[in-house]
């Protein structure tokens, strides 16, 4: 049984006063919604010690679902039951503090770690290597999953649907896990990228769920972090509405995993792994 919502979710909106100007017309104020950025500091209850893990720059809300998709991310934590979630998860919004029960350690888990500043826009940028991703996934992913690619060019807008806080501010990233049918069944919204992703883990592994068999959609481009963290949940399909980086489908290739960028209205592109795309022709 997973912790109470409404406990976990701070403000991710705030108003402010500003002046808009557009060419032509006279500047007015007005009030408009900004997306918030928080720090999130991550602490760790391991073999009775406390240690501070991380600080995340967050949008504030589904934070336990962050820490989880980090710490899963991070090689801490393998499942939910590595986690004790009943007794002892501590969230301090005032503070924006998350304290979390290691039950069973990794080997991964220092005794003495080092708190990290994880700021909005990079993630983990370079803790991993390929050769360490591939020793933690232990095989190339073989999910016999295809879709059309109607309902690839689909995901997007239903993301977009789906994003409250994009909606109000304009300001902010989202990741998606589907069905092959193009059903959501967790979003995660966030100013960082990477912590959208995240939030989608977390999800899953409250559901004791994986991306085996799903199909995770990106607001952004897709790097070499958002492969990493895709291709750890076991994702087939990882497709972005901007670009991927050499490094991102140089790993998707090696991996097994379907890559797709530029997913717009009308088109897009199939880096990796296109075996999984079933290409409908308009015959209109």
């Amino acid at each position: 049984m997973k912790p109470d919502q409404d406990s976990l979710v701070g403000t991710s909106v705030i108003e402010s006063e500003i002046i808009k100007y557009k060419k032509g017309r006279e500047a007015e104020r007005i009030s408009d919604s900004i997306t918030v950025e928080e720090p999130l500091e991550i602490k760790l209850v391991i073999r009775g010690k406390e240690v501070v893990h991380s600080v995340v720059m967050r949008t504030p809300g589904h934070d336990l679902e962050l820490a989880l998709g980090l710490l899963y991310s991070d090689g801490i934590i393998g499942s939910i039951s590595d986690v004790d979630l009943h007794d002892n998860l501590h969230l301090n919004e005032e503070k924006n503090v998350i304290k979390i029960k290691i039950t069973k350690p990794r080997s991964t888990v220092p005794r003495d770690p080092v708190p990290r500043f994880i700021n909005s826009s990079c993630g983990l940028c370079g803790k991993a290597s390929i050769d360490q991703l591939y020793l933690r996934i232990g095989s190339t992913i073989r999910d016999r999953l295809t879709v059309s690619s109607d309902l690839i060019l689909e995901l997007p807008g239903i993301l977009r649907d789906r994003q409250k806080t994009f909606r109000m501010t304009g300001g902010i990233h989202a990741a998606g896990a589907f069905t092959p049918d193009g059903l959501p069944l967790y979003i995660g919204e966030d100013v960082g990228r990477h912590n959208a992703v995240d939030k989608v883990i977390g999800m899953l592994l409250l559901e004791n769920d994986t991306g085996s068999g799903k199909i995770i959609q990106v607001s952004g481009r897709c790097g070499f972090e958002i492969l990493q963290k895709s291709a750890l949940m076991g994702f087939p399909i990882v497709s972005a509405v901007s670009a991927p980086s050499s490094l991102a489908v140089q790993t998707a290739e090696a991996l097994g995993i379907t890559v797709v960028g530029f997913n717009r209205t009308d088109g897009f592109n199939v880096y990796s792994h296109p075996e999984r795309i079933i290409f409908r022709r308009d015959h209109g």
